[in-house]
């Protein structure tokens, strides 16, 4: 979604395809083992950089625009910032709502009530939100339920994890904030070639692969934010085992434990 471009989705494929071999033997040298796994991701992101590239209408940028060779199907990312924005909040509610459906099924297994009124009591607040941002009155009840519930069930902890799922909804502004920093290089790389001249061929290359780097760099780290902090806290619960070290002998030799 924030590459989402047709064209860079199309180079993603080529380079996860023709160049999976070259790209194996670059993480050879630079790591010692081979990291095939990353043209896999490549592959993928390419494939769902095409599909919203389609959606968004985007081929290099506007060049799509330029020649007629693609129309959004959804909206232009640079004219429709505030669709983007409603775009992202709208995948941020599915997905912390489906990391908070797995935190349900997964607290089920140990604790029946806690996963039904504890981990349950999070739709209640939204629930109750949804209704107040309708001038619903009974969306007050449902808050002052879920907020007590929370606070049997989680603890003050739970209570105090209420404004960080509101925080959490709002980190997925990062998906049309980012994607439309793309869009707009993209657009800006295609107006300095216009005004190069016989070097435009030269500035689209140079531009629109520096832009390609940024659009697999940046997404990357920012979409595992979103996996790992505001995804994976909703249902994601270490082993629950006591913590056996491999030997509690030791030997102290004046500033440094030595293990055995």
């Amino acid at each position: 979604m924030m590459l989402g471009d047709v064209g860079y989705g199309a180079v993603l494929l080529i380079l996860s395809t023709v160049f999976r071999k070259q790209m194996n033997a670059l993480f050879r040298t630079l790591l010692g083992k081979e990291f095939g796994r990353f043209a896999d991701v490549l592959l993928v992101s390419g494939l769902s950089s095409i599909a919203f590239g389609f959606l968004f209408g985007e081929m290099f940028g506007n060049l799509g625009h330029k020649y007629h060779l693609i129309k959004p199907i959804l909206f232009d990312r640079l004219e429709g910032a505030n669709e983007l924005l409603l775009a992202s909040l709208i995948v941020g509610v599915v997905h912390i709502n489906f990391g908070l459906l797995l935190g349900v099924i997964t607290e089920l297994k140990e604790d029946v009530k806690k996963a039904l009124f504890g981990r349950g009591a999070w739709f209640i607040l939204e629930a109750g939100a949804a209704l107040l941002y309708f001038k619903n009155p009974l969306g007050w009840a449902l808050l002052g339920i879920s907020v007590v519930l929370l606070g049997k069930f989680e603890g003050v902890g739970g209570v105090l994890e209420i404004p960080g799922l509101f925080g959490n909804l709002v980190s997925y502004t990062r998906l049309g904030a980012i994607g439309l920093a793309s869009a707009g290089i993209a657009m800006a790389v295609n107006l300095l070639a216009e005004m190069s001249g016989s070097l435009g061929i030269l500035v689209l290359i140079v531009g629109h692969s520096l832009n390609i780097v940024l659009g697999i760099l940046d997404p990357f780290i920012q979409a595992t934010r979103l996996h790992l902090v505001e995804f994976f806290s909703k249902f994601y619960v270490p082993a629950r085992r006591v913590f056996q070290p491999l030997s509690l002998k030791h030997e102290y030799t004046g500033g440094e434990v030595i293990w055995q």
